[in-house]
């Protein structure tokens, strides 16, 4: 079943060269097919964060029917269930709060401006500028011999001892 000549082994070296490069150009074109453009991307994200705001106006319209119903059954409670009534929509609105403020937040962190279009800059330029913050406060703490530290603690231990004194003064 091998080749019987000098041409047929040079002609299966080309057969299977080709065949790879068949494969490579197939692999290539799947996983071409398979990733996303920038297009896509930003609609994905776009889905999310319509998602997100959907999301908030459920929660914040959830918040306003309970503050109305709490005030109607306000007006036709008696006097021993008011405390009891009070209590329980001050505890649901705290938990209502909370869930609004992690929507609010998502949706910022996703970086949703006021129309809801997604702005990958905001989040990069946020991103560029925590690390050079980061970095800056490494060269300040690293260049820091801890004089500043040290001439702190003396101040604050002054403080002390001065407050001490005053303290034994009056005893």
């Amino acid at each position: 079943m091998g080749p019987k000549s000098q041409f047929g082994t040079g002609v299966s070296v080309l057969i299977v060269s080709w065949g790879l490069i068949l494969l490579s150009m197939a692999i290539g074109v799947i996983f071409e097919s398979a990733s996303l453009s920038s297009y896509e991307v930003w609609a994905i994200d776009w889905l999310k964060q319509c998602e997100l705001l959907e999301q908030e106006r459920i929660v914040a319209a959830d918040m306003l029917t309970s503050w109305v119903r709490h005030k109607k059954s306000m007006k036709n409670q008696r006097e021993g269930q008011e405390k009891y009534s009070e209590t329980m929509y001050k505890l649901n609105a705290v938990k209502k709060y909370k869930l609004l403020m992690e929507i609010q937040f998502k949706i910022e962190r996703a970086g949703g401006g006021d129309a809801g279009i997604p702005q990958p800059k905001r989040t990069t330029e946020a991103a560029i500028t925590l690390s050079d913050s980061a970095k800056e406060i490494r060269a300040h703490v690293e260049q820091d011999d801890g004089s500043a530290l040290q001439s702190r603690l003396a101040a604050i231990n002054a403080a002390h001892d001065v407050i001490l004194q005053k303290l034994q003064a009056k005893v």
